[in-house]
């Protein structure tokens, strides 16, 4: 009986010592801690990520932006909330320029590396997730309402080029149409009609000339005019990591 459950048994890394230890399948979902020790050190740890953290504007803004693209949060408690970031392994460079942003006011997560296919790619994908914190709490209170991300012309209008640059990695895509016309696309698929409508006329104060498209019954803002294009690139270029998603021109 003891030699069947050991090959059947599938080895897991404990979250907090690291050690591995091993589950029976049925519940490697619930699998995180190695022992009841190792579950309570992990919990008084997450107490102590409650101290004030100096967050400067540009941070803010980046995870501004990355909240409102791939990036989701969850709340823990009453006045905390975690923050998880993951690309495929082709972006790893854009995800370590995050981790180590946050890494230096101490809220960043180890990164992993997982190979299995998701609903969300086909390739691997590097991920990792921040400790409960009040900062991300404040977050998920400016951008989630009923549990679902919204926009709003308030929270709108607190976004710079900064928020725009990484909402546009995160989300976004510049391609050239038959050789000749350019585009940019930025998916709204996570938000309503009606507040995707927001974004086109938030952007008129750049003078930039967008609109909205289906794509598969969601909306998807698009810049196709040659100015707004490429006033929209001379706003967010400076801020960006992925240079493939930057004309040619403009890569470094």
């Amino acid at each position: 009986m003891t030699r069947r459950m050991e090959k059947g048994t599938i080895p897991v890394i404990c979250r907090n010592c690291h050690g591995t230890f091993l589950v029976e399948p049925f519940a490697l979902a619930r699998a995180k801690y190695c022992n009841r020790l190792c579950q309570t050190q992990a919990i008084a740890a997450r107490r102590h990520y409650s101290a004030p953290v100096n967050v400067s504007f540009d941070l803010w803004q980046m995870l501004l932006g990355c909240a409102l693209g791939d990036s989701h949060i969850k709340r823990v408690g009453a006045e905390k909330a975690c923050m998880f970031f993951g690309h495929v392994i082709t972006d790893e460079e854009y995800l370590v320029h995050k981790h180590k942003a946050l890494a230096e006011i101490g809220l960043a997560g180890r990164m992993r590396l997982y190979n299995s296919p998701t609903r969300f790619s086909k390739r691997p994908l590097v991920r990792f997730e921040t400790p409960a914190h009040p900062l991300f709490h404040k977050l998920h209170e400016s951008i989630y309402l009923n549990g679902k991300k919204h926009l709003s012309d308030q929270l709108l209008n607190t976004l710079t080029p900064i928020a725009f640059a990484y909402w546009f990695q995160d989300d976004g895509s510049y391609w050239l149409r038959r050789g000749r016309y350019h585009q940019v696309q930025l998916c709204l698929n996570g938000f309503p009609w009606e507040e995707a409508d927001l974004v086109p006329k938030y952007l008129q104060r750049w003078n930039m000339r967008t609109h909205l498209e289906r794509d598969r019954g969601t909306p998807r803002l698009v810049i196709s005019n040659k100015e707004s294009v490429l006033e929209w690139f001379r706003l967010v270029s400076p801020f960006c990591i992925l240079t493939r998603k930057l004309p040619t021109s403009l890569q470094r």
